[in-house]
């Protein structure tokens, strides 16, 4: 999950991963990481990232449920290509 805030509000981007594939996120961008109780992940970042850059804005009620929609929309399309 990938968001960014704009003058019109947030948007968010939702991607199922991919077991095996490598994920690049670029500086800056507001991520998170939703899993199943199963699954197994490593994450590598440099030294130092996060010290002073974390940004902590709680969401709406209308943005929670924008993000679940999302989510939502973006496990039925993979669910559907399986």
């Amino acid at each position: 999950m990938a968001a960014e805030i704009g003058d019109e509000g947030i948007s968010f981007e939702c991607v199922r991963m991919t077991p095996g594939v490598t994920y690049n996120i670029p500086a800056g961008v507001w991520h998170n990481i939703g899993m199943s109780r199963d699954a197994r992940m490593i994450i590598v970042e440099r030294d130092g990232t996060h010290l002073h850059d974390g940004l902590h804005r709680p969401f709406s009620d209308a943005e929670a449920e924008q993000l679940r929609a999302a989510v939502a929309e973006t496990l039925k399309k993979s669910d559907a290509c399986r």
